[in-house]
């Protein structure tokens, strides 16, 4: 038993753990399931893929590469087979399952304590992306090719038709097929390195037999509604973007100002799998006792390394891809210091039970909620729990009730709005390669300052309603815009604020959903029953309904109620003293909030701070309360956990 435990539990924690990092609401809805579900629905009700942005009416024509269309029929089905909830168990199981896979792919006589804390690195970095995305499918392929090349290690023939399977689908449901493309390229390079190893010489006759490999997996991947231009599409993606996302800046771009998770476990497991590498190499020129060095070397598997270089690279390039280093480092520091290595004793591995104790830690602080509240955004984790599906259907509501265009909208809502508002197009969905670069850069951007770029936009459009999202606009806006005459507030929930234009064509909606004061009070009710019962709520929904309060004190607060929302975040703040986005939220009611209330918060959030914001944030008060020496103390205090933080954040108050 003492031999078969700790690999049983290697793998049984971890896919734990990956479970509930998983098992969470996500950011799905707000920005690309919405759009997904639509577009899944129209692929299998019109039988063909969009070659446009259908979605818009202000690009309707532009082309447009769906690389995504597999995976969006898939969502939609499956959609309508078990819902969103149905949807987010789906999801946390196939991160469970790629995770699973991994650590399977290289077999081994036992788990060491070093394997298994790379697990639970890798589980941290995957479970920073728990959406319901078509990259899932990117999640699960990555360690199936990793598995197909073992088995054909071993002298297995059938994998190759499962690397073909793979890929096609691959292709055509997530635009990082170029990854697997380039594993599957190297692990051809690898045969041949071996063929040529085994026989003593350069197989020259051997290299066309590669080269037409690699020409007919591109072939393959080009079999699909998109063709040769889809198989080229993502060299020139990124060229079209227009808007800046947080998941393609680089890593380097977040340490310098903050902390999180996955900014924890990546330069741990970054460092693991260099060292993972150089053993490796170690190992392979060392010749020992009845070995030859040439063995030695054609046992060594080069594309799991090679792939984990290029995983290693990405992840530094892009936070989007971090989640592909924990799922290529595995089989490389499993066969390092897991494949060959003997225990001594009763055969338990050193390191085992620490690492057994930190994944049981981690599993508890997830569900908790801890893992998730004491990170500021954006790359806060997101909260464990399910959610429910109605909320993000108010959109669809309205436009029952009379709701309708021309629809100016931000990026971040788009998918959204889509979703609910179809068949009324849109003004901007969240794809940035659907429009021209120009449009975002030169329209969406400056018309969100209200000036001038917005008088001659709205002439243009003539826009009838306004949708903003809570995450994508800045408050100052909002409250611009609820101080216009022109628009009047008819919705505020937790995603998304929504304006009509004060004209006689819509008198009817705006007497059924204008939000007068009554209206208001109503709202904030709810919001304080919700508030009410928020400790005698299930483990597994208390902190997603702590974040949709959260996030709903945030919209009544950019409508102008920052007095009755002070007093509503200090509850909440009092339920959870750890939740770093109340703070946020805390400090943005400033006007309405008693200092001597606020400043202790600040000062023990800021005493081991997981951001340069917060210092920032504590010195400002303090300035403001005459405490020059403190403040100054506060910032010195922060330099020292952020040396390098960027002068924006020196200078942002």
């Amino acid at each position: 038993m003492a031999r078969w435990l700790p690999g049983f539990l290697s793998i049984l924690l971890p896919a734990c753990l990956m479970f509930v990092l998983g098992l969470t609401p996500g950011i799905s809805f707000q920005e690309d399931l919405g759009r997904h579900l639509l577009l899944g629905r129209l692929i299998v009700e019109s039988g063909f893929v969009p070659g446009t942005n259908l979605l818009s009416y202000t690009h309707p024509d532009f082309a447009f590469v769906n690389h995504h269309w597999l995976s969006e029929v898939g969502f939609y089905q499956l959609h309508l087979l078990v819902g969103y909830q149905g949807l987010i168990l789906f999801k946390a199981l196939v991160m469970s399952g790629a995770i699973v896979v991994a650590m399977l792919a290289v077999s081994a006589r036992r788990i060491s304590g070093i394997s298994w804390f790379a697990v639970i690195l890798a589980c941290i970095l995957i479970g920073s992306r728990p959406h319901i995305r078509p990259e899932l499918v990117s999640f699960l392929c990555v360690p199936l090719l990793l598995c197909s090349f073992e088995g054909i290690r071993r002298g297995v023939s059938w994998p190759w038709g499962a690397v073909g399977v793979l890929m096609w689908v691959w292709t055509n449901a997530h635009i990082s097929f170029m990854f697997g493309f380039g594993m599957v390229g190297a692990f051809l390079l690898e045969r041949f390195i071996v063929r040529c190893l085994r026989e003593s010489r350069i197989v020259w006759q051997a290299l066309p037999t590669t080269l037409f490999g690699v020409a007919m997996l591109a072939v393959l991947c080009s079999l699909g509604p998109n063709g040769i231009h889809g198989f080229l599409y993502p060299f020139r993606i990124l060229g079209e973007y227009g808007v800046d996302i947080v998941e393609n800046f680089s890593p380097l771009h977040f340490w310098r100002d903050r902390v999180s998770p996955e900014l924890i476990a990546l330069p741990c497991l970054f460092l693991l799998s260099v060292f993972a590498i150089i053993m490796n190499l170690h190992h392979a020129v060392r010749v020992e006792e009845g070995q030859t060095r040439r063995a030695r070397l054609m046992g060594l598997r080069w594309a799991d390394m090679v792939t984990l270089l290029a995983a290693m690279v990405l992840s530094l390039w892009m936070m989007r891809h971090v989640p592909f280093l924990g799922l290529c480092c595995l089989p490389v520091i499993h066969a390092t210091f897991s494949g060959e290595r003997e225990t001594k004793g009763c055969g338990l591995p050193r390191g085992w039970p620490v690492a057994m104790v930190v994944n049981i830690c981690l599993i508890l602080l997830v569900v908790e909620g801890s893992y998730s509240r004491r990170f500021a955004a954006p790359v806060a984790p997101t909260p464990f729990g399910l959610e429910s599906e109605p909320q993000y259907e108010a959109l669809h509501q309205l436009a029952a009730d009379g709701l309708s265009g021309p629809i100016f909208n931000d990026f971040n809502v788009g998918s959204l709005v889509s979703y609910n508002m179809y068949p009324q197009p849109v003004f901007a969905d969240n794809r940035p390669e659907a429009y021209p670069e120009s449009f975002w850069r030169e329209e969406v951007t400056p018309a969100l300052r209200l000036g001038p770029e917005w008088d001659t936009l709205f002439e243009r459009h003539e826009f009838n309603c306004i949708i903003l999202s809570l995450t994508g606009v800045s408050p100052e806006t909002i409250l611009q815009l609820v101080t216009h005459p022109e628009w009047i507030p008819v919705h505020v929930d937790s995603l998304c604020v929504v304006f009509v234009l004060n004209h006689p064509r819509n008198a009817a909606f705006l007497a059924m959903h204008a939000l007068d004061e009554a209206r208001r009070a109503v709202v904030l009710r709810e919001v304080s029953q919700d508030l009410l019962s928020l400790p005698s709520e299930p483990f597994w929904r208390r902190q997603t309904k702590a974040t949709r309060i959260m996030m709903k004190l945030y919209g009544l607060f950019c409508i102008g109620e920052g007095e009755r929302v002070a007093l509503l975040a200090y509850q909440l703040h009092l339920c959870f003293p750890d939740y770093q986005q109340v703070h946020e939220l805390l400090l943005a009611t400033i006007p309405y909030t008693n200092t001597r209330d606020l400043t202790p918060i600040l000062l023990r959030a800021a005493r081991y701070p997981v951001s340069s914001k917060q210092s920032h944030d504590l010195a400002w008060l303090l300035r403001t309360e005459g405490r020059i020496g403190e403040a100054d103390r506060a910032l010195k205090h922060g330099r020292l956990f952020f040396p390098f933080q960027s002068s924006r954040s020196d200078s942002q108050h």
